[in-house]
């Protein structure tokens, strides 16, 4: 249930992170299913979610895309952050990409570090990343050239490009240096197997080869993505049925936790924090273990329905700041749109987490105030 809390609040830390600027992004999310930016479009900031993602046009600034088919095809300014079921990526990103999907390919040029995970993964002979490479998959296939040192774990992976610096391969099942491939710096990696590696491949630091038990699951990748994709389906219809099903309760936390933000906060922190400890010193009392186990599982439903909560809250307000609304609104748009900024925020250490944290206890601050409100401070009938 951690997992799921913090999956599911990292999605707020979006929110914060987004400069006050945002008003001048762009945010497309149509009900057709397909989203098409031109090639004549000129777009800043631009955060889009469909079925099938399209994009020609030049984005200054960031992109953030989500969708079951993404293929960017043009120029951005600066990060691009894709999380997909298949996705291609070329053109030109300026600064950091990060590329998750079941299938992906990359042939465009990267200006400054790579962090791609997937199934199937695959670098193009055009493509070019020009800092590091940190990469895992089941199956990997790295050509093209890589200025800096490439980081990489996974099933089977071959090596038939161009890399400036070290490689560094961990817990992978096979690996394969090609006929092509050309490593400047030092070769070091761990399997069960011995690399394969081809007598017309230049390696010029060397080879550094630890040799591990093999793993008791052959497609332990596939099986960790498939865990992923499973809790993302299981988070989305939660958040559906939080909207859809519990309209009136959920719009009404999604209000509290805003228009009475500081108060909010301030009772999920003590919540947070002050009543693991009172239900400790119930368990160690005679009398108070009933009443412990008890109020215990309900402390882990309200965790377990305030994790569920973010990712609404965070959507709710993601709309709020872009249309300019006065109220929060909820549908399934603005969940998709949450969920999706908690993937694109799962890859931002410290900080990111930080502000997962802010809302995760901002959301359970709202469903104790509003348990509290319907307990003890009902009106005199």
């Amino acid at each position: 249930m951690r997992k799921i809390a913090w999956f599911f609040g990292i999605l707020a830390v979006f929110l914060l992170l987004i400069p006050v600027s945002l008003r001048a992004a762009e945010f497309r999310s149509s009900q057709s299913g397909a989203e098409v930016i031109g090639s004549g479009e000129t777009l800043r900031n631009l955060y889009v979610a469909n079925g099938t993602v399209e994009i020609n046009g030049t984005i200054q600034k960031d992109l953030v895309v989500g969708g079951g088919v993404v293929n960017l095809n043009s120029s951005v300014e600066d990060d691009a952050i894709i999380g997909a079921g298949q996705s291609q990526v070329g053109g030109t990103v300026g600064g950091n990409l990060r590329a998750f999907a079941g299938n992906l390919s990359v042939n465009g040029s990267i200006g400054e570090d790579a962090v791609l995970g997937g199934g199937t993964v695959v670098i193009l002979p055009e493509a070019v990343v020009g800092g590091d490479l940190i990469a895992a998959a089941g199956n990997m296939n790295i050509g093209g050239l890589t200025n800096g040192r490439v980081m990489i774990t996974g099933g089977n992976i071959t090596i038939s490009g161009r890399i400036n610096s070290d490689v560094i391969a961990k817990n992978v099942e096979r690996l394969t240096i090609g006929d092509t491939a050309a490593i400047s710096g030092k070769l070091t990696y761990s399997s069960p197997n011995q690399a394969t590696i081809s007598p017309n491949a230049t390696i010029g630091g060397g080879v550094d080869f630890q040799q591990i038990k093999a793993k008791k699951f052959q497609d332990s990748t596939g099986f960790v993505l498939s865990l992923v994709l499973y809790e993302l389906v299981g988070t989305l219809l939660l958040a559906l049925f939080f909207i859809y099903g519990l309209s009136k309760l959920t719009k009404g936390l999604t209000e509290k936790a805003f228009l009475k933000f500081w108060p909010a906060l301030g009772w999920g922190i003590l919540s947070f924090i002050v009543v693991p400890v009172i239900l400790m010193l119930l368990l160690f009392t005679i009398i108070g273990i009933k009443a412990s186990l008890f109020f215990m599982l309900l402390y882990c439903l309200f965790l377990f329905a305030a994790a569920i909560l973010v990712p609404i809250l965070i959507g709710s307000l993601l709309f709020k700041w872009i249309k300019r609304q006065k109220g929060y609104y909820l549908d399934w748009i603005r969940a998709l749109a949450g969920i999706i900024v908690v993937i694109a925020l799962m890859m931002i250490p410290v900080i990111g987490w930080t502000v997962l944290l802010i809302f995760f206890v901002l959301a359970f601050g709202s469903i104790v105030m509003t348990m509290y409100d319907f307990f003890i401070n009902q009106p005199a009938k």
